[in-house]
């Protein structure tokens, strides 16, 4: 019935009626089609950004890698090495007791906190009761303490007048920091 009808249109309508069709064939394509590959390439556009960021950011990682490696290898003669925490700990504790000695400082009671680790190291901290010592041996010592491996450092101290005018009492909190065996091999 509806070719019938079309076959008494005249060419003009059926001109007409040709393009009304193409462009419906067209939205069509253009709903269905376009409209996909335009989400597409719009996801493939901003997956394509946030890598370019990435990459951005681990160009800049890239260029600190050297820069890093060069100050690590000038501290790592000042870093020292654990086998474990107890060894760790009277190598410390032997460290500090020959320090005092050759500074002249006596400690009269010395003992060591916990360790505590965290990602590629452990701080050992020793506390250090109670020394006694002339003011000069003890800036010695401190000095000493400052110059050994192993990042040792004071982290408190505390000082009161001694026995006699020569001489200075107090208490000393120091701190160490280890890495463990095998950590600069592995990342090497």
């Amino acid at each position: 019935m509806a070719l019938l009808k079309l076959d008494k249109l005249g060419a003009r309508e059926r001109v007409g009626l040709a393009l009304a069709l193409v462009c419906m064939l067209v939205l069509l394509v253009d709903r269905l089609v376009v409209g996909m590959v335009a989400g597409r390439v719009k996801a493939v556009t901003a997956q394509a950004a946030a890598e370019s960021k990435e990459l951005d950011y681990n160009r800049g990682v890239l260029k600190t890698q050297g820069p890093i490696a060069a100050e690590y290898a000038r501290i790592e003669a000042r870093l020292a090495n654990a086998l474990s925490d107890a060894e760790a700990i009277d190598q410390i504790k032997g460290r500090v007791d020959d320090l005092a000695r050759a500074a002249g400082v006596e400690l009269i009671s010395m003992e060591h906190r916990s360790p505590l680790p965290a990602e590629g190291y452990t701080e050992y901290v020793i506390e250090i009761r109670k020394f006694e010592a002339p003011m000069d041996r003890l800036l010695d010592f401190l000095h000493d303490v400052w110059q050994t491996p192993g990042m040792m450092r004071v982290r408190k101290l505390t000082i009161a007048p001694g026995t006699d005018d020569a001489t200075v009492e107090g208490s000393a909190i120091i701190s160490t920091i280890l890495i463990p065996t095998g950590v600069g091999a592995e990342e090497g």
